[in-house]
């Protein structure tokens, strides 16, 4: 009973999830990418770069690569030396300027764990924080064009490199990812494979024994992870993935 317990709240929480519309992680430049999550349900935007780790980083939402250096009052975000900046252009060719304060929140700076090269900076902020100099993003399937700035080093002064792009927002593909996954094999012995068939960037994932007891628990940031199930007992057990927006449960039975 208390597993058909567990399964059924575990089966009602796995099928809500949040309206988020995403542009996936577009490519501006060699290794520098952007990508924005637009969640209408949350009211909230994540930002996600990455780039050089000894340059800086800067996108411009909405704003076209004809533009040239923006219009006056275009949203600007940076990443230096001084860590993230909340600015805007100043409709001529000199440094945007920064805003009287920031709206974006930054949850991490982090190296790359393949490549110490490498930075990710991910950060948050509402979807309009009504703040004049700050772009309102759109929660609907739209064309997003993005201005960008690659630095010669992490000091905010003339860039090296910048350029456009016209990103999509259409609604992301983690539901569908996180839906597809797949248990090799299933039943197991030993080990076994969760594996996804969509690229997904980071999953959480919890194993729960019928007892509603958790035995495991990891991120995932690859298409496929090994799990040793040598220490757990016969039965049956419950593997739930989770993304920032949406949840998906197998059924799991270890021999």
């Amino acid at each position: 009973m208390k597993f058909k317990t567990l399964l059924v709240a575990l089966l009602i929480t796995s099928y809500s999830f949040s309206q988020v519309w995403s542009t996936g992680e577009v490519t501006l430049t060699g290794a520098f990418t952007v990508q924005f999550d637009v969640d209408q349900t949350n009211n909230l935007v994540t930002l996600r770069m990455t780039g050089p780790q000894d340059r800086y980083l800067a996108v411009a939402p909405g704003v076209s690569l004809g533009s040239s250096m923006g219009d006056s009052g275009d949203d600007v975000i940076v990443y230096n030396s001084n860590g993230l900046q909340d600015r805007h252009m100043t409709g001529s060719n000199s440094k945007p300027s920064l805003d009287s304060s920031s709206d974006w929140t930054l949850v991490s700076s982090d190296d790359l764990p393949n490549d110490p090269n490498e930075r990710r900076v991910i950060a948050t902020r509402v979807i309009n924080s009504g703040d004049s100099n700050d772009f309102i993003f759109p929660t609907n399937q739209t064309a997003l064009p993005i201005l960008w700035a690659l630095g010669s080093s992490l000091s905010f002064n003339k860039h090296q490199n910048k350029g456009g792009v016209v990103a999509q927002l259409t609604l992301s593909n983690e539901k569908v990812a996180l839906n597809n996954f797949k248990l090799i094999p299933n039943p197991t012995s030993d080990i076994f494979v969760i594996e996804f068939n969509n690229p997904i960037e980071t999953a959480k994932l919890n194993v729960f024994d019928v007892m509603g007891k958790l035995v495991y628990e990891d991120q995932i940031n690859s298409k496929s992870k090994v799990i040793s199930t040598n220490l757990w007992p016969s039965g049956f057990y419950i593997v739930k993935v989770e993304a920032s927006t949406y949840s998906h449960i197998k059924r799991l039975v270890k021999n």
